[in-house]
């Protein structure tokens, strides 16, 4: 990038758009599926699909959700939850039911979330799907979820230590497994109790053992802002007793700098989210266009939406597998010598709101 120009190397300001790097992942795909999806979806070389984006300082993660739908190519048609890196969620909780407990209702859900109320503006019915999709995440942040709201996620965690004071400890089935995997006759029993001790006293992973619940443990609340939540490479990060230690439920500091966006549990799509300090650490890329970079910020100031700035990767779609399944379509529709298996696929892709055409950068959000 050009660095001559003094406003154009500036720190963004406080108050200035938030610029973030989105990378949909690709751990488990071999070199052969690699191969196909740097050829025939422009992917990185790690077969990964990204995206660069200006995003207003007050876009929620609600709101950041459905961008991120239209950025990708999916239709909102599964679970999806926000998390912390694995390191950070380890740090603040120390995957312990007690710290973590704390922490409900200023970073992560409450037990029980009500599904209806958790999805409540998920009202899609028919017509353009990226024009509804567009209307969430533009404009002014609209937050009709109840169970999001500090005491009412509290009282979830009351109720349940209400209702088990005490939990019976179970080993966990890879134990129990091991255990019996060599016995000719298994015990009744499916698991043993190792121990039996206060709720609050467990980890998240004995609680998980002894009781089933519909949601994990590290979802996060999508009314926090992104700038709450998300920091920059060199800003420091909040800790647990700064977190605890607020009197209005609001996060101090940013508590990650690296969030993830897990999309449809079964193919599990993750999106890995950074956030830039300003526009040097943009990677340093060809197509970027400095022009572009400038236009978008007045955009995203004045109609306070996001753009995307900069992608390498085309689009993926639902139900096809993960990046793994993806790949598999691509070598179908590009490889196969069964024009009608070919074409057939092709249709089933569009239904899926899938496109292989150029993207424009501009018409992207």
């Amino acid at each position: 990038m050009n660095k001559e120009n003094d406003q154009k190397t500036s720190p963004l300001k406080a108050d200035a758009p938030l610029l973030l790097h989105l990378e949909l992942t690709n751990s488990w795909s071999s070199k052969e599926e690699t191969q196909l999806l740097m050829q025939h979806a422009d992917a990185t070389k790690r077969g990964t699909i990204t995206r660069d984006i200006l995003i207003p300082a007050e876009m929620t993660l609600h709101q950041l959700h459905y961008a991120i739908q239209r950025l990708f190519g999916w239709q909102n048609s599964h679970l999806r939850a926000f998390r912390l890196d694995e390191k950070d969620y380890l740090r603040l909780t120390q995957v312990r039911v007690r710290p973590w407990s704390k922490l409900v209702g200023v970073l992560f859900r409450g037990i029980g979330t009500d599904l209806d109320d958790q999805f409540w503006d998920d009202d899609y019915l028919d017509g353009n799907i990226k024009n509804w999709l567009k209307k969430k995440y533009t404009g002014p942040v609209v937050d009709g979820s109840y169970t999001e709201d500090f005491e009412i996620a509290q009282v979830s965690i009351r109720e349940l230590i209400q209702r088990f004071p005490v939990i019976d400890v179970k080993e966990s089935f890879h134990d129990y497994y091991e255990r019996v995997k060599d016995l000719t006759v298994r015990p009744e029993e499916s698991s043993k109790t190792i121990r039996t001790a206060p709720i609050l006293d467990l980890t998240i992973a004995e609680l998980e053992t002894a009781i089933l619940f519909d949601s994990s443990f590290d979802e996060l609340l999508e009314r926090l802002t992104v700038k709450t939540v998300l920091g920059t490479k060199n800003q420091r990060l909040a800790d647990f007793d700064e977190l605890t230690q607020t009197f209005d439920d609001r996060v101090p500091r940013p508590v990650t700098k690296n969030l993830i966006y897990n999309y449809d549990f079964g193919d599990n799509w993750i999106v890995e989210i950074t956030r830039h300090a300003n526009i040097n650490t943009l990677p340093e890329q060809d197509n970027l266009n400095e022009d572009w970079l400038y236009e978008a910020m007045a955009i995203v100031n004045a109609k306070r939406k996001p753009v995307c700035i900069n992608k390498k990767g085309g689009y993926v779609m639902d139900d096809v597998g993960g990046m793994g399944g993806f790949a598999s379509f691509l070598a179908t529709i590009h490889q196969s010598p069964d024009a009608a298996e070919r074409q057939e696929l092709r249709a089933w892709a569009t239904a899926m709101g899938w496109s292989n055409r150029k993207i424009d950068l501009a018409k992207m959000l």
